[in-house]
């Protein structure tokens, strides 16, 4: 009678791939580091309080609060040029409760009326 292997504590592989238990414990980690890359489209609006701060109103009307390098901004002319501008950014979500993303890159979004 063949003997059967308990696939339970092999990891669920059907067959011996030559990774470790404990690489593959680590895997879905990684992936949540994959899926926290966001790309989002809205509205930006700069709340002005001593330094600019960004907000994205998303297309369900969800505020998102956006950190945005120095050199990004400045590529559109400063925080003026971002200013209530329909754009899409792409970045990495730093934290749901407020969700804050940390923005890599900016789209403006032309409007055909």
């Amino acid at each position: 009678m063949a003997r059967r292997k308990n696939f339970a504590r092999r990891g669920c592989l059907p067959y011996d791939v030559g990774v470790s238990r404990a690489r593959d414990r680590s895997w879905p980690g990684s992936l949540l580091v994959f899926l926290a890359i966001v790309s989002l489209s809205g509205r930006l609006h700069v709340i002005w309080n001593g330094e600019p701060r960004f907000m994205l109103i998303d297309d369900h009307g969800s505020a998102i609060r956006l950190v945005i390098d120095e050199a990004v901004v400045r590529s559109f002319g400063g925080p003026q040029g971002l200013n209530q501008k329909r754009v899409t950014i792409t970045g990495e979500r730093v934290s749901d409760a407020p969700e804050v993303v940390q923005v890599s890159s900016i789209k403006i979004v032309t409007e055909n009326n």
